[in-house]
This record gives structure tokens, C-alpha cells and sequence, in this order.
């Protein structure tokens, strides 16, 4: 699966959805007006998104529920699984350095789920940390970003639809041919 099959999967109501979700999460957090610690602002907001989606996303065709309460994915057509996270300014997320964190970090895939392509969806904070500056959409190999785009850019049908090199499956890389020539062998003849 490249960005571009990721960005047709999640185009237009999805998109919207997911957008909705986050930004609504992020409101209900600053509505309640409690002051936090940065780690429990960001589950406050973590818990908002997660009883959203289960209700709002989970209502569209096409999209399911999957994983424990600790870490909910959200299906979509049985081949991309979405992950809801806080995302640092460099792309990465934070957390328990579970097992299960690293496997996926590992390998793109999620535990118990080996078939389904994985990304994380969210928000980033601006530099203040008072309020969105970006939804990105996330998909990380061997716990760096890979590729990445911001979720407003498909919340239109039709849009952010750009074209994009496939990415090799996550493995060795086989060998290429080499135009150098064939090393001589030594035997006394020139």
C-alpha cells in the first residue's frame, strides 16, 4: 500500500470524520478548563477522540473496531488500520515501550493484526501548546516516519490525491546488478 492507496482510503467523509473527531476532542479539553500536565492533557484528549470515533467513525460503511481498550484501531475496508495518537512536531508518538509498541514500531504492523497496513492519525500541538497546528497522518517503519501528509488536505472528495513512488515491503532489499566489470583472475595471463 503506498500514501497515495491511503489517501483514496481516507478521502472525503472519512477525512472529515477523522478530522472532526480529533478537533471536537481537542474543544472538549479545553472545555472542561482543568489545568493538566502535558501526559494527562494528552490522555484527556486521547480518551475524547476515542469515545468519538467509537460512535461517529465506527458508524460509516466500511469501518470497524479492532484491538484491545488500550489500543483501539480503527479498520478501514479490512486492509488499512488507524491508529489515534499524539504527534510530536517530528512526527513521532510517544508511550509505554510495550511489547506491542515495539513490534509495531518495528514493523509498520499492528499485534494480532499482521495483515492490515498501519498508520497513526492526530494532532500536533503549535509551539505553545494551546492549540492544533496540524493533523497528520502518519506511517512509520523501524520507528521512523516513512511518509507522511496532513488529514485537511483530503477532506474534500477528490482531493489530495497526489501521485507518490510505491514503497518497497518492509524486509531486506535485494541486490542490484552492478555495471562494474568482472574482477580478472590471476592466472599468470593478461
Amino acid at each position: 500500500m503506498t500514501e497515495a492507496d491511503v489517501r483514496a482510503m481516507l478521502n472525503g467523509k472519512r477525512a472529515e470524520v477523522l478530522l472532526s473527531v480529533l478537533d471536537r476532542a481537542w474543544k472538549q479539553y479545553l472545555a472542561d478548563g482543568r489545568k493538566r500536565h502535558y501526559r494527562a492533557r494528552a490522555n484527556v484528549v486521547w480518551d475524547n477522540a476515542i469515545a468519538l470515533a467509537d460512535v461517529e467513525l465506527v458508524s460509516l460503511p466500511g469501518v470497524e473496531r479492532r484491538g484491545s481498550n488500550d489500543m483501539p484501531a480503527y479498520v478501514f475496508d479490512d486492509a488499512l488500520a488507524v491508529t489515534l495518537k499524539k504527534h510530536a512536531r517530528n512526527l513521532r508518538t510517544s508511550g509505554v515501550r510495550t511489547h506491542r509498541r515495539r513490534v509495531r514500531l518495528l514493523t509498520g504492523r499492528l499485534d494480532g493484526m499482521p495483515d492490515l497496513y498501519h498508520v497513526t492519525c492526530g494532532y500536533t500541538l503549535d509551539n505553545a501548546g494551546a492549540g492544533i497546528e496540524f493533523y497528520p497522518v502518519v506511517r512509520t517503519v523501524s520507528g521512523k516516519p516513512e511518509w507522511d501528509f496532513d488529514l485537511r488536505e483530503i477532506t474534500e472528495p477528490g482531493t489530495g490525491l497526489v501521485p507518490t513512488t510505491p514503497v518497497l515491503p518492509y524486509g531486506p532489499t535485494p541486490s542490484l546488478p552492478t555495471i562494474r566489470p568482472a574482477a580478472k583472475e590471476e592466472d599468470g595471463h593478461s
